[in-house]
């Protein structure tokens, strides 16, 4: 809880690469594969990739950081991702599409976006699954 207060004390228009990496390495850490962390986290973790994806501000750090978000909730050692899933489905799926949708067709990270959109509706395939088993 300690860390989420931290990053949103530091101002929205300040050290937002530092934020972004800072998140990263939180996703890399074994805090970000423990369940109650996650709960935790991973509002504030979506809030900051909901900003920033809408400014189109440091989107590969943006994509870095979503993507290996998903990589930790597609482990099966990680407890129930189900919930988290549905969290990142709801808060950024429409804010990923736009910002594919609003980059030209020339930029190297529009690659990157859509396979993004790959893991996410993998996840929520499985997740729907366990919802109907």
């Amino acid at each position: 809880k300690l860390f989420t207060e931290f990053i949103l004390n530091v101002p929205v228009s300040r050290l937002t690469i530092q934020k972004l990496y800072c998140l990263i390495e939180i996703v890399h850490s074994d805090l970000f594969t423990q369940h109650d962390c996650r709960e935790i986290l991973l509002p504030t973790m979506t809030d900051q990739l909901k900003y920033h994806l809408e400014r189109q501000e440091d989107l590969e750090a943006c994509c870095q950081l979503l993507s290996n978000i998903l990589e930790v909730l597609y482990k099966k050692d990680v407890g129930p991702t189900q919930r988290h899933v549905q969290i990142i489905m709801e808060n950024l799926l429409r804010t990923v599409n736009r910002t594919v949708i609003s980059m030209g067709r020339d930029s190297e990270l529009i690659v990157s976006k859509l396979f993004l959109h790959l893991p996410v509706i993998g996840l929520q395939s499985q997740s729907n699954q366990n919802l109907f088993s």
